[in-house]
């Protein structure tokens, strides 16, 4: 049992750890004034009843890029100055994450429906998308889903099942007891705070979190017909 708690605690350390570092680092990046990418004047969209912030860059066809799951536009920042000399990039925020509103639930086949209204919205002719982790999933759906859109899909890090997620395949602990217990608000008080205050609307942390654990956990992501389609 010892054990078991041990392996639970270093998870939700590791996971607590990511999301409160990039959260943090959008904090300091504030408190100097600096404009980087992530916190850089961009607009919101409301689709599917929530508020997606995104960033544009440069000019040309538009390539789309999908961030990883916990991450934020600024996942990209070393890959849009250069990108943006060919493409005209649009970063979007996903659902729960960097500045973008709650969605009531969470899966690929949902990020990859926001993305393509967001395409819609935006009125794109045709786009290239580039994703990687749970970018790189929502991508391979989005360029199933619309080959009327999307010309081409980079996909790195991607998995259509839990099988080839080993980390969250081996774990054995009890994230969701973890995540719903009474002591939750109080442990991670900071990083609420600090997650609530990047997005100007009312944001759960627990929520995101517990959502996207469950996305993590089902055993098919997505069909791997997709793949044959694309």
């Amino acid at each position: 049992m010892a054990d078991k708690d041990s392996s639970r605690n270093e998870k939700m350390k590791t996971l607590f750890g990511l999301l409160v570092t990039s959260l943090l680092w959008t904090a300091c990046t504030n408190r100097d004034q600096k404009i980087e990418y992530g916190d850089n004047s961009g607009q919101y969209l409301t689709i599917l009843d929530t508020e997606i912030y995104y960033e544009e860059y440069g000019q040309g066809v538009p390539l789309i890029l999908l961030q990883g799951g916990m991450g934020s536009i600024h996942d990209f920042a070393k890959c849009i100055p250069e990108l943006s000399k060919h493409y005209r990039v649009i970063a979007p925020d996903s659902p729960g994450q960097g500045r973008s509103g709650l969605a009531d639930s969470m899966s690929y086949e949902l990020m990859a429906d926001y993305i393509s209204k967001m395409i819609d919205v935006l009125k794109l002719d045709s786009a290239y998308v580039m994703g990687w982790s749970d970018g790189g999933n929502t991508g391979l759906i989005l360029g199933s889903n619309r080959p009327d859109k999307i010309k081409k899909v980079l996909a790195s890090g991607a998995n259509y099942k839990l099988s080839g997620y080993p980390s969250i395949l081996n774990d054995t602990s009890d994230w969701e007891m973890e995540l719903k217990s009474p002591e939750f608000e109080i442990r991670y008080k900071d990083g609420i705070k600090i997650y609530d205050s990047i997005s100007p609307t009312p944001r759960d942390l627990r929520k995101m979190l517990v959502d996207i654990n469950i996305m993590w956990h089902k055993e098919i992501y997505f069909s791997p017909t997709f793949l044959k389609d694309i």
